[in-house]
Parts: structure tokens; C-alpha cells; sequence
């Protein structure tokens, strides 16, 4: 074996070692996220009266490859991402459906919800009084209150919070302003 074909062989079993996408797969919500690192849905999955993932760890990245979480339909006091006081945060790549709020991150700094389908909400992405947080290609629709929405804090609570930069692109929001609850007529609004 020439030393040439004797590297292209190690790398050849390196690679086929190395896995090509590694992290900690979601077989079942409720569930909760308590350290850092990649989590993967591994199918589509429901949940009937609760929170569906909670996240109380920072440098976290939820992909959802494809599928689906689905709640209740609205249900007051019901998310299907929620996080608090948490930064680097990623949830991709999938579709919620049915709960008070889609993605709510209070308080968090660099939280990215990009390219999901979210439906059957009050709120599709409710970024609470953070900041350089990113809302990037995403689908919302059936939305009974706001499909996008971002408090700032009156004061800043998190270190170097004076420069929001909270971004919001290439979103679609539809179908926005369903009566729900006490509230009997419809009203909305697309981003707040």
C-alpha cells in the first residue's frame, strides 16, 4: 500500500466514523431541556395539557427536522417552546400547532426562531423583553392575536441590552385575527 492510498483509506474510516449530524433526540413531550447542546424531534409528537418543550439551559439548538409538535389548540398558559432567562437559542426547521404561544422566550438574548410553520395560535413568536433576538423565514398563520411580537424592557435587564437589535425578515404572516376566548370579534395584528 503506498502511503498515499494508506491516507485516503484513515480518511476514509474517519469519516464513515464521524457521525454527519449528532444530537439528542426528542422522542416525547412535555419535556425539558436542561443542558446545553443539539435535540432533534424524532417524529411528529403531541401533548394535551402542558408546555410542550421548556428550555432551562443556554446554547441550545432545537431542530425539529421536518415535523411536527402539536398541542391542544389554544389553550391559555400554553406554549410549545418556552424559555426564560436563556441565551443561544436556535428552534428550526419544523411546524407547531395549537397553543397559546408558538416560540415565547422572555428575557433572552441571541434567540433565533427560523424557518417554521406555526398555526392554530395566539401568538406565533413572542420574543418578552429580550434583545438580538431573530425571526427569519418563517410561516405564521391562524394567528387569534399577533404572529410576530417583541417587548422591549422599559429598562434594561440584561447586560449591554441598550441595542435591542431584535430582527425580524423574510417572515409570511397570514390569516391573522380570529375570535377566541373572551374575545368574541376578531382582531390582530401581523408583527408588534
Amino acid at each position: 500500500m503506498t502511503m498515499r492510498t494508506m491516507h485516503f483509506f484513515v480518511l476514509a474510516l474517519l469519516c464513515a466514523a464521524a457521525p454527519a449530524f449528532a444530537c439528542t433526540p426528542i422522542v416525547s413531550v412535555p419535556m425539558t431541556i436542561a443542558a446545553p447542546g443539539t435535540y432533534c424531534l424524532s417524529g411528529n409528537l403531541s401533548v394535551a395539557n402542558s408546555d410542550a418543550i421548556t428550555v432551562q439551559a443556554d446554547f441550545v439548538t432545537i431542530d425539529f427536522r421536518g415535523y411536527t409538535i402539536s398541542g391542544p389548540g389554544y389553550v391559555q398558559g400554553l406554549d410549545a417552546v418556552s424559555s426564560t432567562l436563556r441565551r443561544n437559542l436556535i428552534i428550526r426547521n419544523g411546524a407547531i400547532r395549537g397553543f397559546e404561544n408558538g416560540v415565547i422566550a422572555c428575557t433572552g438574548t441571541n434567540i433565533v426562531v427560523e424557518n417554521m410553520t406555526i398555526s392554530d395560535v395566539a401568538r406565533g413568536v413572542f420574543f418578552a423583553q429580550g434583545a438580538h433576538n431573530s425571526a427569519r423565514s418563517n410561516r405564521i398563520f391562524d394567528v387569534k392575536s399577533v404572529g410576530i411580537m417583541y417587548s422591549a424592557p422599559a429598562i434594561p435587564l440584561l447586560p449591554n441590552a441598550l441595542d435591542h437589535n431584535t430582527i425580524v425578515r423574510d417572515n409570511e404572516i397570514a390569516d391573522v385575527g380570529k375570535a377566541y376566548g373572551s374575545f368574541p370579534t376578531a382582531f390582530g395584528t401581523g408583527i408588534s
